[in-house]
């Protein structure tokens, strides 16, 4: 049975990806949102979704679920600035993703002939780099729902999908009134911590190697140079040689 308001994520440690289904509409990837109007956004305030004193733990589903609405909630503030809302994002990024694992497997094979400033400054950077990518796609589902269709356990991590509609809305081929995205969660001793997501059947982790693998060949093949590339891109400082 589909639970409101419930949600967990899903690993790629095996080549073989997890499918979810495909929605009718082709979207962009990591598309995060859903309805602002929930109290999730203020457990969400602090970054990891934790329980208060002497409360039951929530569940990774409740986790996902506020993650989501948080979002949604940054990008629908009027009082944020374009910069001030893609920092927001960031933080949230940071908050709620394991950054060092995703920033090491992004990485990729340039992973091991990185220095241990390279790795920093890579891993510093990406989730900036995320949200000025992902800025401009989610408000397309502003004043949606999110919905936990399911969840699963895979190897030591959690996977829940989720699904984010318009209530009332029949999805169709020719809108974007559905999405079900897949998430992998893991849980370290500071919390749960999103490892990877699913979209049509696409890995968030798989397409950012490729698009990471890309801009370090056309930037000299230099981690530096692909690092000051993502950070002229987040209005940041670049630094230098």
């Amino acid at each position: 049975m589909a639970t409101n308001l419930t949600l967990s994520g899903s690993r790629h440690a095996t080549p073989a990806r997890l499918r979810i289904w495909r929605p009718a509409a082709r979207l962009p990837h990591l598309i995060v949102k859903a309805a602002a109007t929930t109290s999730l956004v203020i457990l969400m305030s602090t970054g990891a979704f934790a329980a208060a004193p002497g409360t039951e733990k929530p569940s990774a589903g409740q986790f996902i679920t506020g993650v989501i609405y948080e979002g949604m909630a940054v990008f629908q503030d009027p009082q944020l600035s374009p910069a001030q809302r893609d920092r927001r994002f960031g933080q949230l990024i940071r908050q709620n993703f394991d950054v060092e694992r995703i920033a090491r497997f992004t990485l990729g094979r340039h992973w091991t002939r990185a220095t241990e400033k390279e790795r920093r400054d890579f891993a510093e950077v990406l989730p900036d780099y995320f949200a000025q990518a992902f800025a401009g796609r989610i408000g397309q589902f502003a004043g949606a729902v999110v919905q936990v269709v399911r969840t699963s356990r895979v190897n030591d991590n959690a996977h829940v999908v989720t699904r984010i509609y318009f209530p009332g809305l029949r999805p169709s081929a020719a809108s974007t009134n559905e999405i079900e995205v897949g998430w992998l969660i893991g849980e370290t001793a500071a919390g749960y911590r999103i490892e990877d997501l699913d979209l049509e059947g696409t890995s968030l982790e798989l397409t950012e190697r490729a698009d990471v693998a890309s801009l370090i060949e056309r930037t000299g093949a230099t981690i530096t140079g692909a690092v000051n590339d993502m950070r002229a891109k987040t209005g940041q400082t670049v630094a230098g040689p």
